[in-house]
This record gives C-alpha cells, structure tokens and sequence, in this order.
C-alpha cells in the first residue's frame, strides 16, 4: 500500500519538524527520536479533525521554534506550541493560502492568499462573537479579524520579509514583484520587473541581504538589486534543468474530468449552480485550479501532457567563502546549484526519483525530500546506480569547494545519522485517493496561464479555427464585433477625414473571449483558481 511522502522538513539544533500528508511529526534532532505526531494523537475529535482538513499545504515555524503555523484545504490557520504539539488555536482564513510567515518577535504571523492579499494574524487568538464588517480597503470578508497589510491583482504566489522587516516583498502569478513597507503595505516602494512568465521563488541570501534571487517559469534565474529594482544579472538554467523533469503538466480537461468523477451530486439546485460555473464564469475562472486534487495520468497522458518549469524553492549557502544558489523544480528528478555570480553553470545530481523539497541544516547538509510513490513512464536520464533510491524517504547532500553534490559520510553526519534513519522509516499509509488529494505537482497546471481549457497559452500554438472553441456568447459577441467593423470601414470609405477614429475602432476590436462583460470578475480576470 502507498504512503504519504514528506513534504516538508525544517530543522533545527533541537527538532526536527517533518509533514507527511495531513500529519504532522516532531522529533528530536541529535536521536532522531519522534516526540510528538499527529497520527498518534489521544483526542479522537482532534485527530479526526487533522485527518478531515487535508495535506499541509503551507507552514511556518517561528525562529526559536516554539511556535508552528500551518493551513491546508480546510482554510483553517492553525497554530501549534512545538513542545508536545499542541493546538493553541485556529481560525478561519477568507481564502486558501499559499504562504505562511512568522516576523522575528513571534507575536505575529502573515499569511498570503489565492486572492492576492497578505493579512497579518495575532499569535493569540480570541474568537469573536460579531463577524467582521467588509471595509473598502480589502477585497474580501477576513472572518478572523486579519489585518490587512497589502493586496495585489493577481494570486499572490509566495512574500518574504526583509531582513530588518522593513519590507515586505511579494510576487504573483502576473510576474510582478513588490516591494512594500511593512507593515504600511500601502506604500510601495519599488517593483521589480522583467520576468514574463509567473513567478513562484524568491530568496534574500542572509550573508548578501541587498540581494534578492527570483525564479519561477521563465528560463533563467534573475538576481536583482531590490530596493532599486534592477536586475543585477542572470543564470540561465532551462538548459540544465529541462532533461530532468519527469512529471509533465496535467492538462485542463484532465483536471476537469476528475473533478467532475469527484464532484457528489445532491441536489438539483447544486448541478444548476455547476452549469452556471460551467458556461457563464469560463471566461474567468481556471477549472484546474484548486487543483489540490490530483490524478494519476496513464503514460500515453503524460507523454501528450505540456512540460513545464516552474521553481519550486531557492536557498543560498556559502562553501569556502564562494556563495552558491541551490533550487530545485517541481517535478524534477535533480537538484541543482550553481555559483551566485554571472555566467556561472548550472550543475545537478541526479537522484532518480522527483525531488518535493529540500532543507538547509545549520552544518551545511541538505535533507532533500523524495517522492516514492512516482512511477516511471519515461525512459531515465541515467541509470540506476543506487537501489535504495526509490525507497528513500530523505537524502542528505553536501556541496564541495567546486559546487559539486556528493553524500556525506557518516562521520560528518554524526548524530544526524540517526535523524536521517528515524526520517526513512516513517510510512504513514495513504489510499489512492489521499495521494491525489495531495497532489504534490498541482503547480505544474495551476500557475501556467491558459486561454482555453486543455490548451495552454505559453509556447502552444491554437486551433485553426478559433471559432470552433468559442461558447454561443463569444460566438454571438465576435459576430456583433464584425458587424460594428464592417460598418466602420463604410463611414471609413465614404469619408477619408474619420480613418483615425475608425483604427481606433479597429484596435479596440479586441478577442471576444478577452472578457465576459456580465461575468461578475474579482479583482483581476487572471483570477482562474477556485479561492
């Protein structure tokens, strides 16, 4: 039977904080003995309650690792006391988030959402009796009473603080990066731009905190000097990272076909709300997106999927004074680093089995998170020359003085050793079902943009006929365009003098599947995740 891979790793002298689905496991880091877990807990209302909310889909914990915040599908911020795992509190989050931060007094956590905004969250938590009013600042009802700091118009993918906490950088799927006062989030600073495609990492290194590195879809790494928005220079790696990624896109209609399987049918008014979404939201709304729940593609599926790069997590670390960038790329079977200087290579371990995530330790090892439960459906990029690899939990990687991955011996690792072992041996059962739940690689379909369902709009060509994938109010809206046209050109013919007013005309005559103008829109018509 399959089991949940870990999915998250932090560490510290002390603990060691490990995810596996919807569980989550403390242990002790110098015995690698498990302290606390969620799977073992007493309370069957509040273990039912962990295994109704889902996978983790984000975490924080604060810098003395008292504190842990985590969030998953059910839009719950929970905050737990490291020590014996307890639920201090939760609270309702007005969307799902897709980041989680804690500032350096641990007094606040800051969490951004599906909806583009940053909202900032007391550790200790009264539940109040009146819900909160709407106001005219924020784009949606906080039912917690968060404080809102900043909003964009778009999904707002990931945020870090600066290191004084002065600042608050965000980025989203539009490919803009903010940065902003903090907590005055309404005075922007300065942007960062230049990506063109979604934007899902960002990274101040602690010894170059001037620096800021981003990443996402684009082929290269850009390093900018943020606080005047310049971009310092850039690392191409598509070339590197490409031959490694193994997991390909799902595409749109996939998604939707699961869904649909999925998707309980009680009553008449709620397959009547289903066709309205279906027909009158196309135009805004991404059917994959709350994609949170996957499938299992067949391999012909796969081999017709798209391939996409989107970077997952970049760190920085220092090797005898040269500092070097680390990151991997969701789906991707390698991890890679390279120097943080311009023109420098790309270079790559293969570890044969996608990398989920990974994790810096103080010493300067890398626990690198591995999925188990991936089959391969395409031939590898090299052969397999360690058996053990593809019932690995975790791996432990080092850099050497050229930038190069290698595994430490046990001697370097010393009492991690034990940690590394305990990590290895966690098998927390998970059906099918669950593993299509997690879905590990919904940011392969979620964050390209797409103009038309199945069809993705970076690097595809469209049909011959677009009319043919037209709804009848596009079909009906392009048809009255062509109309207005024809009629401009005539005034156009008969009277020279307006030829300015009728390019204007012309120009304006945009797709009509650019908007619905009766579609009640959010803030952005980017916005195309369920929220």
């Amino acid at each position: 039977m399959p089991c949940f891979p870990l999915s998250r790793l932090f560490l510290d002298k002390n603990y060691a904080i490990a995810f596996s689905g919807p569980h989550i496991l403390v242990l002790d880091s110098l015995n690698g003995t498990i302290l606390s877990s969620t799977s073992s807990l007493s309370d069957a209302s509040l273990l039912s309650a962990v295994l109704k909310s889902g996978p983790v889909r984000c975490a924080a914990v604060d810098p003395t690792f008292t504190y842990l915040a985590t969030s998953g599908d059910d839009k719950l911020l929970k905050l737990w006391e490291v020590n014996g795992l307890k639920l201090l509190n939760q609270r309702q989050l007005p969307k799902k988030s897709t980041a989680i931060e804690f500032t350096k007094d641990t007094q606040t956590v800051l969490v951004s959402d599906k909806f583009g905004d940053v909202f900032s969250y007391p550790i200790h938590y009264s539940p109040s009796a009146e819900k909160q009013r709407h106001d005219a600042v924020s784009s949606h009802e906080n039912p917690s009473g968060g404080n809102l700091i900043l909003g964009h118009v778009s999904i707002l993918t990931t945020f870090l603080l600066s290191r004084d906490e002065c600042y608050i950088i965000t980025a989203d799927r539009d490919e803009h990066i903010r940065v902003s006062w903090y907590p005055q989030g309404y005075v922007i600073e300065m942007y960062c731009l230049g990506h063109e495609k979604y934007i899902s990492a960002i990274h101040i290194p602690s010894f170059l905190p001037s620096i800021l590195i981003s990443g996402g879809g684009d082929s290269m790494l850009k390093i900018w000097d943020w606080m005047s928005g310049s971009i310092q220079f850039e690392i191409p790696i598509l070339d590197a990272v490409q031959p490694f990624i193994r997991v390909a896109a799902r595409r749109r209609k996939d998604c939707d076909d699961n869904e649909n399987e999925n998707e309980p049918q009680t009553s008449k008014k709620g397959k009547k709300r289903g066709k309205e979404k279906k027909g009158k939201e196309r135009a805004t709304e991404d059917p994959s997106a709350e994609s949170d729940q996957g499938s299992a593609l067949s391999a012909e599926q796969l081999s017709a999927s798209p391939q996409v790069l989107v970077i997952h997590k970049i760190c920085t670390l220092e090797i005898s004074g040269t500092p070097y960038i680390v990151f991997n790329a969701v789906g991707a079977t390698a991890l890679f680093s390279c120097p943080l200087k311009d023109g420098a290579a790309v270079q790559s371990i293969d570890l044969q089995v996608p990398v989920i995530d990974f994790s810096l330790s103080d010493q300067g090892h890398i626990w690198v998170l591995l999925d188990i439960n991936w089959k391969e459906t395409r031939p590898p990029v090299s052969p397999r020359n360690d058996e053990n690899a593809s019932t690995s939990l975790v791996r432990v990687l080092t850099l050497n003085s050229t930038g190069q991955f290698a595994e430490p011996r046990p001697s370097q690792l010393g009492s991690h050793m034990s940690l590394l072992a305990t990590l290895n041996s966690i098998r927390l059962l998970a059906t099918t079902n669950d593993l299509k739940k997690q879905d590990v690689y919904a940011n392969l379909t979620w964050l390209p943009k797409y103009n038309e369902r199945g069809a993705p709009a970076e690097g595809n060509t469209g049909p011959d006929n677009p009319e043919e994938q037209m709804t009848k109010r596009q079909l009906g809206r392009l048809k009255n365009k062509k109309a207005v046209l024809a009629k401009a050109q005539e005034i156009a013919h008969i009277n020279p003098s307006t030829s300015a007013s009728t390019s204007n005309i012309v120009r304006d005559l945009a797709d009509p599947r650019d908007e619905e103008p009766n579609a009640k829109k959010p803030k952005s018509s980017n916005m195309e995740v369920d929220l």
